[in-house]
């Protein structure tokens, strides 16, 4: 891409601020509709996460808005995620918030 291209869109989205660390843990990902029904969920893999985003892997992209929650098995915490990119079934998200260090 061109540093003309990369100033338009803004050089923010290419640029890493935080340290990723390698995981291998399960997650979900909860979406809710404009209908506001029950929220619906997929599994996800995560493979590796920093401060302020994480890629995974799903089965499916098929029906996946581009905004969810990120749960992690075995933190109690939800995480609003903003997808940054989609490369066949591998996501690459910022979350909404930083995330603490202690999570």
């Amino acid at each position: 891409m061109s540093d003309d291209a990369k100033q338009r869109i803004g050089a923010g989205l290419y640029e890493r601020k935080w340290e990723r660390f390698a995981v291998n843990r399960q997650g979900m990902l909860m979406t809710v509709g404009f209908d506001l029904m029950a929220p619906k969920t997929r599994t996800c893999k995560l493979i590796d996460i920093s401060l302020g985003g994480a890629s995974f892997i799903v089965n499916t992209t098929i029906g996946l808005p581009l905004h969810y929650y990120l749960s992690i098995v075995g933190v109690t915490s939800r995480i609003g995620c903003a997808e940054v990119y989609r490369n066949d079934n591998r996501i690459g998200v910022q979350f909404i918030k930083e995330i603490d260090e202690e999570l």
